[in-house]
């Protein structure tokens, strides 16, 4: 290890005890919260917070309560507002045993609005407007909790590659656009691939990778493994390469996750060369 490396293991040591001993002093505040990201404090003493940061985790919060349910916005500290689901109580009070409440950061907030996932937000001040305090989650929200749902499975770098397309329901380009990942990161495993696409790819990939194998691995899984990437390409990345496809959303998951699961395999294959 070299002398630079040390002193970055080192500071970043540092820095995560300085994480954790600040965390200590905050960690009895009622708005504490651990994120993916170390820790936040939100200043408010409430009886709900937000799950977490991004729309796909309001989605989550609000996947819980029937379709059609308001919410009504009760108040708002560092960005963030809480609700009550259903109906507004009197006076705004917060401590209400039989209400539910949720509480959503307005930055997600505003970008679902935008992407007509909830309905009632006007995003043209500085502080989130809402239609008589409330806004609901759109058929395109309900639909994208669904579809969220039946993702749950999916490699992150395939979901995110195809994030955008499942907006506007173009789920034949996002099933498209997959493949196209797995065919690259085929590709990417020897630069004898790099020309090659297709059935060339597969059984050129299948030569060189598995036979490195360990004796222990069946070869009935090898072979359904070959005849997996196989019928893939087949029936899935050639007829989506060269044609337009109607797809509803069921059928576009079960794609994804059969391309997820093949790419994460290929890319287990990549990680132990």
């Amino acid at each position: 290890m070299t002398d630079e490396s040390s002193n970055q293991e080192a500071a970043l040591k540092s820095l995560d005890s300085l994480v954790d001993e600040l965390a200590t002093k905050f960690i009895g505040h009622p708005g504490f919260m651990w994120t993916s990201g170390g820790f936040e404090v939100l200043h408010a003493d409430w009886p709900a917070y937000p799950w977490g940061h991004g729309f796909r985790a309001a989605l989550a919060s609000l996947a819980e309560y029937p379709s059609g349910t308001r919410f009504y916005q009760l108040d708002s500290i560092d960005y963030c507002s809480l609700f009550s689901a259903g109906r507004k109580p009197p006076s705004n009070v917060t401590n209400n045993a039989s209400i539910f409440y949720v509480a959503l950061w307005e930055e997600d907030l505003r970008e679902g609005g935008r992407k007509k996932l909830f309905a009632g937000i006007g995003d043209e001040k500085e502080f989130l407007q809402f239609d008589s305090d409330s806004f609901s989650v759109t058929p395109l929200g309900h639909e994208l909790i669904l579809l969220f749902e039946l993702l749950r499975r999916v490699h992150p770098t395939i979901f995110n590659r195809v994030e955008e397309f499942l907006y506007i329901r173009r789920y034949d380009a996002a099933v498209r656009e997959s493949a196209i990942l797995l065919e690259t990161i085929l590709r990417s495993a020897s630069p004898e691939f790099h020309e090659l696409n297709g059935r060339r790819l597969v059984d050129s990939w299948c030569e060189k990778m598995l036979k490195h194998l360990p004796q222990s691995f069946p070869h009935s899984a090898e072979l359904e493994l070959r005849a997996a990437l196989r019928r893939f390409f087949t029936f899935v990345r050639n007829e989506f390469a060269h044609n337009l496809k109607d797809l509803d959303a069921v059928a576009m998951a079960r794609l994804l996750t059969r391309s997820s699961a093949l790419y994460q395999i290929v890319e287990g294959f990549s990680a132990g060369r």
